[in-house]
């Protein structure tokens, strides 16, 4: 979105509807897929800090800690906001592994039902 949005604002390009599973604050006028009449297309976007398995638990939580702490600044939050990428932060690493077991689980059915294979 971050690429497009200049191109919508400036009127060169109309965006017909969104993939994320509710209307855009910077779009509050622009539907969803699921709105626009193609329920269970959709994506949200989103990023992770990864470590080794074996990384030690104080180490995880002081890195999640340091995280929460700068993704809440006024700078940061503006920046990404201008940038168009809405943020939403994990309860805890543990919270963000739910999130990441249920996105593997979710993007295997939908490889398994497409019948999608590597070329």
């Amino acid at each position: 979105m971050a690429t497009v949005m200049p191109h919508v604002k400036a009127g060169r390009m109309k965006a017909l509807a969104t993939t994320s599973r509710a209307r855009l604050e910077e779009l509050p006028d622009v539907p969803t897929m699921a709105e626009a009449g193609y329920p269970g297309i959709g994506s949200e976007n989103w990023n992770g800090f990864f470590l080794p398995s074996k990384t030690p638990r104080r180490v995880v939580n002081k890195l999640y800690a340091a995280t929460i702490l700068v993704m809440q600044r006024p700078a940061v939050k503006k920046a990404f906001a201008n940038a168009a990428l809405p943020v939403s932060l994990s309860k805890s690493p543990e919270d963000f592994q739910e999130f990441l077991d249920a996105e593997i689980k979710r993007w295997a059915r939908i490889i398994h039902d497409n019948d999608v294979k590597l070329e």
